[in-house]
């Protein structure tokens, strides 16, 4: 080797040599100092919600078993469903439809046989206190039991119960209802620490106590403000705000009074002894106030919110300036929002690894057996003992047979009784469902006076012309009647939308053809 030879190598070595010395202190100088602000978390922007298109590509991913391998990125999750609506069930008019009760119970039970999983509800559970909507409230309830919640917020929905109503409910369905700060002017019997319905899930150790009663507006408490979980070896409170104030413009019941979240929270840190090391919001609300509301308080590193008013594409975690982590589930339960933590939280020398996700729920989740007999059994067997009791608030009678139509219209006539639209109420028949009153307004025409059901007419999309009908014969009038419904995607779309008919955008022209009688 000669001389020049043996100095170049020399220099290689040593500036390798210097590379890795640098690269080495680099490494340990962050991993030994304190993480300071936003550098708590680490979050990744990988996870997202799969397109209709790459769910159908991946086959796997179909199967509820499959979604823990493919979701979750750390050794914690926490669940969040949000907005349930009352939406028990899908319609089935249509393939690979979202949410539902049954897969959603599924789902989280293959979740919650991993280790690591707290499961919880930003609110607006039920839609209404009417007999119907509570008959499945109730049912939505049962079935959070059996999916082992640890915890639901008191939404702004719930709140057409009233409170010692609401309170029963959740105490007969035995799921934790919680709330910092909505409270009530009059209730015979909250719910209180004792009455925790959960004592033995590993990763809740004691619900936080109840504060006292409000020295502004005299109001009680409902329920406990949240609860201390085990979150990878860190203790964490976990509070539950609304951040929707009362106002005329909700028609909630008037016993309700919601404080400021600000005085409620301060209320809570006092009489959480020992403090935690951190706390987790789980709230409903605008996003605006609940960031600004985290924003102010450093220490809640987790922000859990439901608000079906932020863009799809927007929820995801994103960091907030303060160091904390924010993620947002949404859009009438047909997602089950999953929140990945890899490490240790708050740990300001091992910042931990923090993932969100939407995991869409899918009508090929098998359902749960137990929750699809409290469905298919129990719920459906009861529609009709309160189905005239609200059956007149869905839809009015309008009725116009067919063959009225017949002498003018024979070609449209014929095409329409080939179509599926005339065979609308034999299809809810066929299912036993005639009597579930989310159907009726896309399937049943009621004549709630005469208590008779018809399936859709030709009145039923044109629903103007037959006014002007009568107007122009009894006038005299022989003058073509402009054509008043038409084959578009927006006056399709009032029963052919994309929550119970997922193929109608793509392929309406499909649909258009099997109906043309124009």
């Amino acid at each position: 080797m000669s001389h020049q030879d043996g100095a170049l190598t020399r220099i290689i070595f040593w500036g390798i040599a210097v590379v890795a010395v640098v690269a080495g202190a680099y490494f340990w100088f962050t991993a030994s100092e304190p993480f300071a602000g936003k550098e708590r978390f680490a979050p990744s922007q990988e996870m997202r919600p799969l397109s209709l298109t790459e769910l159908l590509d991946n086959p796997e991913i179909m199967k509820p078993e499959s979604a823990p391998d493919f979701y979750r990125q750390g050794d914690f999750s926490i669940l969040l469903s949000y907005d349930t609506h009352n939406r028990i069930q899908t319609c089935g008019c249509s393939p690979l439809q979202l949410g539902g009760i049954a897969p959603r119970v599924a789902l989280i039970k293959v979740f919650r046989s991993k280790d690591g999983v707290l499961v919880f509800d930003a609110g607006s559970i039920s839609d209404g206190a009417g007999s119907f909507q509570r008959l499945k409230f109730q049912t939505i309830l049962h079935a959070m039991r059996e999916a082992g919640y640890d915890g639901a917020n008191l939404g702004v929905t719930d709140m057409a119960y009233a409170p010692d109503e609401l309170v029963e409910l959740f105490r007969e369905a035995t799921v934790p209802l919680y709330s910092a700060n909505v409270l009530a002017n009059r209730i015979k019997t909250p719910l209180t620490g004792s009455e925790k319905a959960y004592d033995d899930p590993p990763h809740i150790i004691r619900t936080l106590p109840v504060p006292g009663i409000s020295e502004d507006t005299g109001a009680k408490p409902i329920a406990p403000p949240g609860a201390v979980a085990l979150i990878n070896g860190k203790k964490a409170g976990v509070v539950f705000l609304q951040f929707t104030q009362q106002t005329k413009d909700f028609q909630r019941h008037p016993d309700y009074v919601i404080i400021e979240p600000d005085t409620a929270f301060e209320q809570v840190k006092q009489a959480t002894q020992p403090p935690p090391e951190f706390w987790v919001l789980v709230a409903e609300g605008y996003g605006h106030d609940i960031e600004k509301f985290a924003q102010a308080h450093p220490e809640i590193l987790i922000v859990l919110s439901g608000n079906k008013h932020i863009e799809e594409e927007k929820n995801v975690a994103r960091t907030l300036d303060n160091g904390g982590i924010w993620f947002n589930t949404f859009l009438y339960g047909k997602y089950l929002g999953l929140v990945s933590i890899d490490g240790e939280p708050g740990n300001e020398r091992r910042p931990a690894r923090f993932e969100g996700v939407n995991m869409p729920i899918l009508s090929t989740y098998y359902p749960d057996p137990t929750v699809y007999d409290l469905i298919k059994k129990d719920l459906h067997a009861r529609f009709e003992e309160v189905f005239r009791e609200q059956s007149f608030e869905y839809k009015s009678a309008n009725i116009i047979p067919p063959e009225e139509c017949k002498d003018c219209h024979a070609r449209q006539y014929e095409v329409f009784i080939r179509s599926a639209h005339p065979n609308s109420l034999k299809t809810l028949k066929d299912a036993n469902q005639q009597y579930n009153v989310d159907c009726l307004s896309c399937h049943v025409v009621y004549d709630y006076t005469n208590d008779v059901m018809y399936p859709l007419q030709c009145i039923s999309c044109h629903r103007e012309i037959t006014v002007l009908h009568g107007f122009k014969h009894q006038a005299g009038e022989p003058k073509k009647v402009e054509r008043m419904a038409k084959a578009t995607y927006e006056f399709c779309g009032r029963c052919h939308d994309p929550e119970n008919s997922t193929r109608f955008r793509t392929q309406q022209q499909e649909y258009f053809e099997a109906i043309k009688h124009w």
